[in-house]
């Protein structure tokens, strides 16, 4: 499994790294056919669009049911921030049910108190809900697992070393979103309020 090194370099945000869009490829490939259609070729571009339709719909089968990954956080990611902004919880990764994070599960994270807290970080049609769900040190390794329900959303921590596995589940509201046919993938981000005091890095793999 090949190991992506994302960086949040010291004064961002947003983090540099591998960010795979699987959505916007069959996107790109219902517009392409589509366009085929138009000009002439309908047989192929109706076929084409059916092909695109249930290779998605797999895509976002296997998604919903179990999104996994590695994780090691790099000693950098120790941090020291002063006032309430040392509370903010920072995004790790997840999945967006749509095109913003209105609907969407991710897991959480911050240092504080000589640790790495892991949370649940949730949203439901606009609702935020997060709730720590274990702690962690620097280059200890993690199995992350998360899974989209129709009423929830569950998210499982293991410790690979340790064996030791934790599971939380949150309840979510029915989606009003017409668009959660559309899945996106979330990547590390630092905030919050706040940019990062230096440059971190996170191994997701």
């Amino acid at each position: 499994m090949k190991n992506n090194v994302y960086l949040i370099a010291k004064g961002e945000n947003f983090s540099r790294g591998k960010k795979p869009q699987e959505t916007i490829y069959f996107l790109s490939s219902y517009l392409l056919f589509c366009i085929i259609s138009i000009f002439g070729a309908w047989i192929v571009g109706l076929i084409g669009i059916g092909i695109t339709f249930l290779i998605h719909k797999l895509y976002n089968k296997k998604t919903k049911e179990g999104f996994s990954k590695k994780v090691i956080f790099d000693t950098s990611c120790v941090y020291q921030i002063d006032g309430p902004d040392k509370y903010d919880i920072n995004k790790l990764f997840g999945l967006y049910e749509g095109f913003d994070r209105k609907n969407s599960i991710r897991f959480g994270w911050r240092y504080l108190g000589g640790v790495i807290e892991i949370f649940s970080y949730c949203y439901t049609n606009g609702d935020v809900k997060f709730k720590k769900i274990t702690e962690c040190y620097p280059k200890e390794e993690l199995t992350m697992s998360m899974k989209i329900n129709q009423d929830s959303y569950e998210l499982e921590v293991l410790k690979n070393i340790s064996g030791e596995m934790i599971k939380m589940v949150v309840k979510k509201i029915k989606n009003e979103n017409k668009f959660d046919w559309l899945i996106f993938k979330g990547y590390p981000f630092f905030g919050g309020n706040t940019s990062a005091p230096h440059d971190m890095k996170i191994n997701i793999f």
